[in-house]
């Protein structure tokens, strides 16, 4: 599978322009991420539950990418101990 919904120079189809201009490279925001992806992935015919599973977990992905390991830890035990008390 082609990472090309991460191409930070790939406009969003919804015709927005990018927000943040990293080291003269333009990038996406995280729900033009997302957009692409989804558009991708109909594209390319794969099933509705695939399209939710794939953006679901790039979504959750972009949620903790670069929060420092303490913090990660911290909301891994916050959600293991809420899963075992409900």
């Amino acid at each position: 599978m082609s990472a090309s919904f991460l191409r930070p120079n790939v406009q969003c189809i919804s015709g927005k322009k990018p927000t943040k201009i990293v080291k003269g490279r333009k990038t996406m925001t995280k729900e033009q991420i997302l957009e692409k992806l989804k558009f991708d992935l109909e594209s390319r015919g794969r099933s509705e539950a695939t399209v939710k599973e794939y953006t679901e977990k790039i979504r959750l992905f972009q949620d903790y990418y670069g929060k420092p390991k303490h913090v990660l830890l911290l909301i891994y035990f916050v959600e293991i101990s809420l899963s075992l008390y409900y």
